[in-house]
């Protein structure tokens, strides 16, 4: 289910003119350079479609961050590289009532439309025009990142990360795309915050070296109801699709971890469920929870990017 409303808001809009085509050209020019510089957008209606189109799998991303993190609600939040306002909907059950979160876009066009959206559930924000690596002033409890800093040359990520985790009271959620160079992003990321003294809070169950190598990566995948809409743009019949992300969830202080993280979708057999876990002693390889095993029916309700804490 989509966050705070998010479905029945997009449902209530009139798509713009050439939708299908606008999503095309934005999808090609997006693929044609990795990612680097973010969609290009011509108009509102450009910003519009991208709304429509992309807004579901990345609101339903920086959500599974968030609640694997168990981050707690928030009395502020600063969002940057806002785009359309994903990361805002994620967050929007976790913000205290009264909360006005910052939202930092280059953009102007996104920072109205994502204002527009969200004063459908009465939320208000602060839009503000800036760069990642020079942010707005301030300390916030809650900073999400989504789809965003891998945007940036890899020259510019360290001070973007710095300028992050020094607004960061409490948590900093960091979302990229699941794929190599998404998680590539987010293991520059995890490092940089590392070094600067920060406790991971999720995925990551210890705070040693990655235990993964290529061509094996970190990411998990969430299941994207797909509307009447999606379909028709995509040709297809099914109600759902599939969004992959890598991610990491940092605090300012020590906070409690999973013994284990399941890295694949478990595999259940007539012996028992096969894993494959990163561990808090900062290996990751398979293990098996055989049926004979109390553990066994706990590990029955486990999916891929689950923290898993066997039972005593």
């Amino acid at each position: 289910m989509l966050p705070g409303g998010l479905a029945e808001v997009l449902a209530a809009i009139d798509p713009p003119p050439g939708l299908a085509d606008r999503v095309a050209r934005l999808t090609t020019a997006y693929r044609s350079h990795g990612g680097a510089a973010g969609p290009v957008f011509r108009d509102d209606h450009d910003r519009l479609a991208y709304a429509l189109v992309r807004m579901p799998a990345t609101a339903l991303a920086v959500a599974h961050a968030l609640d694997a993190a168990a981050v707690p609600v928030a009395g502020s939040l600063l969002d940057l590289g806002s785009g359309t306002g994903a990361a805002l909907w994620a967050a929007h059950a976790r913000l205290a009532d009264d909360a006005v979160p910052v939202a930092v876009d280059r953009d102007p066009g996104l920072l109205a439309l994502s204002a527009r959206l969200l004063a459908a559930v009465d939320r208000r924000i602060d839009g503000r025009r800036g760069d990642l690596t020079d942010p707005p002033a301030g300390r916030w409890e809650l900073v999400t990142a989504a789809y965003a800093l891998g945007e940036l040359p890899a020259d510019r990520l360290p001070a973007a990360v710095d300028a992050a985790w020094e607004r960061c009271t409490g948590h900093l959620a960091v979302v990229e795309p699941g794929t190599p160079r998404g998680a590539a992003t987010i293991a520059a990321v995890r490092a940089r915050l590392l070094a600067r003294g920060a406790f991971l809070r999720a995925p990551c169950p210890h705070h040693g070296p990655c235990p993964l190598a290529a061509p094996d990566w970190c990411h998990v995948a969430v299941r994207v109801p797909r509307s009447r809409l999606h379909r028709q743009l995509k040709g297809g019949t099914l109600g759902g699709e599939t969004e992959h992300l890598s991610y990491v969830v940092a605090t300012r202080n020590p906070a409690p971890r999973p013994a284990a993280r399941v890295l694949t979708a478990p595999v259940r057999g007539p012996a028992g469920i096969d894993l494959v876990l990163c561990r808090n002693d900062g290996s990751a390889g398979p293990g098996r929870i055989p049926r004979r095993d109390p553990a066994h029916a706990a590990a029955r309700r486990l999916d891929q990017g689950d923290g898993w804490d066997p039972p005593a």
